[in-house]
């Protein structure tokens, strides 16, 4: 079972291989550009409401940093909405079934996931099963009372999840010692939502929140995958986990979620001058 935070948009199959590779660089493109849009990139901080029940009308607001860049969670029994404002897209589940609304600003369309589609795409069971017997210490995070998970690390995991920059500089490898995953039952999560987080991070099914994954390499750093940053108690805002009206459905999420990545690509492409014949712009006789 892999626990590690794999590939938020899971397996793609060779036909999409090019597009895939296109969204990827676009992505990365706007993780470097774009400004922050929600939380600003912090260490896990005591940010946690004075209560931690909903009254009437009221959501959760978790901040959270990802390798994807900051994001937002708007969350409570009417609903959950997981926004990445770098890359421009939104993920909204509503009961009764919680399937995954994939809403993309760039392509200004949405596509309707089957919740048992997405947790079968992230190597998960369709439906819930029983928690792993992980060893487990209780802890504190983010100021929440909590438990400190020791998942099993493979040989293969401790082989493929190095540091980017190790690789990309040449540095000497740091291999993953330990794994950290650390959950809360303070707050309470509606079924549906829990299958999404968990699932979302490749973790087995848990009916608390996952609050952070701290990664312990062989030289002692700690990396963080992902980590919760705050938690605070707001008004619902209007309309939050309603799909846009001006968004189109798409007949596919690779429709939805890539279109507006691969336009971005084609114009980097064009401004370029990609695939041009070098020199043909010279004079003759230079």
């Amino acid at each position: 079972m892999k626990w590690s935070s794999l590939n938020l948009f899971g397996a793609v199959s060779p036909p999409n291989l090019a597009r895939h590779k296109a969204a990827v660089l676009a992505a990365w493109l706007c993780l470097a550009a774009a400004p922050a849009l929600s939380a600003k990139p912090q260490q896990a901080i005591e940010l946690t409401p004075k209560r931690l029940t909903l009254g009437s009308g009221e959501a959760f607001l978790i901040e959270r940093n990802s390798r994807y860049g900051a994001e937002s969670i708007y969350l409570n029994e009417r609903g959950m909405r997981i926004i990445h404002p770098h890359l421009r897209l939104d993920i909204i589940a509503r009961p009764p079934n919680w399937n995954l609304i994939w809403c993309s600003g760039k392509s200004q369309g949405y596509f309707e996931e089957p919740l048992r589609d997405f947790r079968m795409r992230r190597g998960l069971s369709a439906s819930a099963g029983r928690p792993p017997n992980w060893p487990a210490l209780n802890t504190t995070y983010a100021g929440l009372k909590a438990k400190m998970l020791l998942p099993p690390v493979s040989a293969r995991e401790q082989a493929t999840a190095l540091p980017f920059m190790s690789r990309v500089e040449g540095t000497r490898p740091q291999y993953i010692r330990r794994a950290e995953i650390y959950m809360t039952e303070e707050i309470k999560l509606p079924q549906g939502a829990a299958r999404i987080l968990t699932a979302e991070h490749c973790l087995p099914q848990f009916d608390s929140f996952p609050l952070a994954c701290h990664e312990i390499l062989s030289d002692g750093t700690v990396v963080k995958p992902w980590s919760t940053t705050s938690i605070k108690v707001v008004k619902e805002p209007p309309g939050i986990f309603q799909v846009p009206s001006r968004y189109h459905a798409c007949k596919s999420q690779d429709e939805a979620v890539n279109a507006g990545f691969a336009s971005d690509v084609d114009e980097m492409v064009k401004d370029l001058k990609i695939g041009e014949d070098f020199g043909s712009g010279k004079k003759s006789g230079k």
